[in-house]
């Protein structure tokens, strides 16, 4: 019986548990959501049954909006209980990282997060407090999780505060009396401090020593300095220009100090240099960056000239001038002893200077020329009735070049054709023209015989001219050998006199052999023309 007592004393207690256990639900869980995130909620006992306000019918579910979500449940004994929940979005934290946002040369910046209400704190740098202290320049970034356990992270860039790395160099050497521009001009500065009490970027510097500046940018400040080195300037004179006889040698010489280089004209190294031909010499003396020059102008006095001399003279005279440097007296071939002498031919001329010591020989050749006045026939007629066919234009000229209408380049050329022939001859005096209207045509002028036979038979003893009825003056009557020698020639007679200006044979009152010989006659008709007749005749014995 008392047994029985325990055991219904044991199931009324269990049933009045459960009785009092499902009389109510509670909806437990988070009360709210991080942006991206999700949050579970669920009953705080089990039931039979569940139906969400979503529809869902589980014991959790797991929601992503914020709002009231409620439950209805069926309990062990059929009862239905309800319960409603309200679910928040929260909002991430916005940290801001606060803090000067450069970094100057051994100087820490201090960073923080300016916000003191977040839970707690994780810098890129390991560091888990708010506040953080900063050496170097870099990206650094912090994440925070605030009340709500919401996480969020913020980053900032420190950047080198100091003014552009500046350039000047460790040492600078300069030489005595001369200068050198320290330069610490730095890009985003704006304030310099030299230790000579100059402010600018640049400064001179004349003497040696330990020179350094400050920048500032207005951030931050750089310092750099430079020792400035002063070098002995060496002493070069190797002293006025010479004159040098002959096989002379001056020794050139340098500043006597195994610290110097040296570099003389022709790229030779010693300090000493022989010196026995007419030039110029120069020498480059250095010691460290510092170098200095000198040079020297050397002349052969009496050294054989050779020609010094070889011009165009355009003028009737000329006055030739030697001007040696340091003569005391000049003799020229003809004996003059003057310090010029005027000339008016082609030629060569010499002349021997003396200076007291050495003698100079010179040479000068001159060639007088005109500028150019050609001319050659005047405007003409050639008589082709003889067989004549040809007129040759000579315009020679000393030492000229020429242009004829024709093309030609040439002194001369052959006119065949009527025409007008014109000619530039230039020298290196000057340029002249000149030219000349050829005609060709029939004439039928005077007669010229082609054979004469002087053997003193009395018949054809003379070669003459048969002049035509309106000739009233012969020119010119010539005659040349096969080779161009003149050999016969009668000037400016009239008709009626042509017998008595014919050629006998002879020349300078030799008789010449037979042969072939070339006439060139100029007649001139009463209409003032003048006419040309070449031909040749044959000499008979």
């Amino acid at each position: 019986m008392k047994q029985s007592f325990i055991y219904s004393i044991l199931f009324s207690l269990v049933f009045l548990s459960k009785t009092i256990s499902q009389t109510a639900v509670n909806i437990v869980g988070a009360k709210g959501f991080c942006p991206n995130e999700t949050a579970t909620i669920t009953t705080d006992s089990v039931f039979n049954r569940y139906l969400w306000s979503t529809n869902e019918t589980t014991r959790s579910i797991t929601v992503s909006r914020a709002g009231p979500y409620s439950i209805t449940v069926i309990n062990t004994v059929g009862d239905t209980l309800r319960d409603t929940f309200f679910i928040a979005a929260f909002a991430l934290p916005t940290p801001t990282i606060g803090g000067t946002p450069y970094i100057c040369p051994n100087r820490p910046t201090s960073l923080f997060v300016q916000q003191t209400n977040y839970r707690n704190y994780a810098w890129s740098t390991g560091d888990t407090v708010r506040s953080i202290s900063v050496n170097n320049p870099g990206s650094y970034s912090v994440s925070v999780v605030d009340q709500n356990g919401c996480r969020n992270s913020a980053s900032t860039n420190i950047s080198n505060g100091a003014p552009t790395a500046l350039p000047l160099p460790d040492t600078v050497k300069i030489c005595e009396g001369d200068s050198a521009v320290l330069d610490a001009t730095a890009t985003d500065a704006i304030r310099y401090f030299w230790n000579n009490e100059d402010t600018t970027a640049m400064i001179t510097v004349r003497t040696g020593g330990m020179y350094n500046v400050i920048v500032s940018n207005g951030q931050c400040v750089s310092y750099d300095t430079t020792m400035v080195i002063l070098l002995p300037r060496p002493m070069l004179d190797l002293g006025k220009d010479k004159i040098l006889c002959n096989k002379d040698t001056l020794i050139l010489r340098g500043p006597q100090n195994n610290l110097y280089t040296f570099r003389w004209h022709d790229g030779s190294t010693l300090s000493t240099f022989k010196a026995f031909d007419e030039g110029f010499y120069s020498l480059a003396v250095s010691f460290g960056n510092c170098r200095v020059s000198d040079s020297i102008s050397i002349k052969v006095f009496n050294k054989k000239q050779g020609l010094v001399l070889d011009s165009i003279i355009c003028n009737p005279q000329y006055r030739i001038m030697p001007n040696v440097e340091g003569t005391e007296q000049y003799r020229w071939t003809d004996g003059s002893t003057n310090a010029y002498l005027d000339i008016t031919k082609t030629g060569t001329y010499q002349v021997l200077a003396y200076n007291g010591r050495c003698y100079a020989d010179l040479s000068y050749k001159l060639t007088f020329l005109t500028k150019p006045n050609a001319h050659f026939v005047r405007d003409t007629i050639v008589c082709i009735d003889f067989g004549t066919k040809h007129l040759d234009l000579n315009a020679s000229w000393a030492g000229a070049k020429y242009l004829w209408s024709t093309g030609d380049t040439t002194p001369s050329v052959t006119a065949t054709k009527t025409g007008l022939y014109y000619v530039t001859v230039t020298n290196a005096c000057g340029t002249g023209w000149t030219s000349s209207f050829v005609t060709f045509k029939s004439c039928y002028t005077s007669f010229i015989p082609n054979a004469f036979s002087p053997n003193e038979d009395g018949a054809n003893e003379t070669f003459r001219i048969f002049p035509a009825s309106d000739v009233t003056k012969i020119h010119t009557f010539q005659v040349f050998d096969r080779w161009g020698q003149l050999v016969f020639v009668a000037n400016d007679f009239l008709p009626l006199d042509a017998e008595n200006h014919a050629w006998d044979g002879k020349m300078k009152g030799r008789a010449l052999n037979p042969d072939v010989f070339v006439y060139y006659i100029e007649i001139e008709t009463e209409k003032g023309e003048v006419f040309i007749q070449r031909g040749d005749v044959t000499l008979l014995r």
